[in-house]
């Protein structure tokens, strides 16, 4: 029960008079008061209004969905992602050293089937690896291909030396020098 002139909930109340704005009613003559409120749940706001807040959510999330400078953050993953993988196929090839006692060696790295990429039981019985799930993929050639160093080719993807452990990513002069990596340590040039 709600009152017709305020809305006030008339409920619970010891005398039949509205405490908001004073109006008698009865709770025998439902003409006297209203039985569902003025049903603020069901408010359809103007278009206007509707159009108003929909510019409103635009102009907050389109600094959201705009790219900031997508050409540089591509250039930026281009450049990271593949010195990312040979620095974690490094500490795959460490963590093979230090349980294995030994440094892998250039068959290990080639053949799908050694204890690079197989699980192995230790001589504590504790087990070993894999290392690596597959051979690494050099991104910018494609190739999965370890090799020597004095035997590199272009389209080879690496480069390993098993007495040093060095292992370095096959890559052009040109894409070297554009994206300013460091060839002493990370990049084998091959042209």
């Amino acid at each position: 029960m709600r009152c017709l002139k305020c809305d006030y909930c008339l409920y619970h109340l010891r005398t039949n008079r509205c405490p908001e704005c004073g109006r008698a009613f009865d709770p025998l003559l439902p003409e006297t008061y209203r039985q569902d409120g003025r049903n603020w749940h069901r408010f359809i706001p103007p278009k206007w209004m509707r159009t108003a807040f929909l510019l409103l959510v635009l102009l907050v999330t389109l600094p959201i969905l705009t790219p900031s400078d997508s050409e540089a953050d591509a250039r930026y993953a281009f450049r990271t992602s593949p010195l990312g993988l040979l620095q974690t196929t490094r500490s795959q090839l460490e963590l093979f050293r230090g349980q294995q006692g030994r440094r892998a060696t250039l068959t290990e790295l080639q053949n799908r089937h050694s204890a690079m990429y197989t699980k192995q039981t230790g001589p504590n019985g504790e087990q070993l690896g894999p290392y690596l799930q597959q051979p690494p993929v050099n991104l910018w050639n494609g190739s999965n291909r370890v090799i020597t160093f004095d035997q590199a080719k272009p389209q080879d993807g690496w480069v390993y030396n098993e007495k040093t452990g060095e292992l370095r990513a096959i890559c052009d002069e040109r894409t070297a020098k554009k994206r300013n990596y460091d060839t002493e340590y990370d990049i084998f040039i091959v042209d």
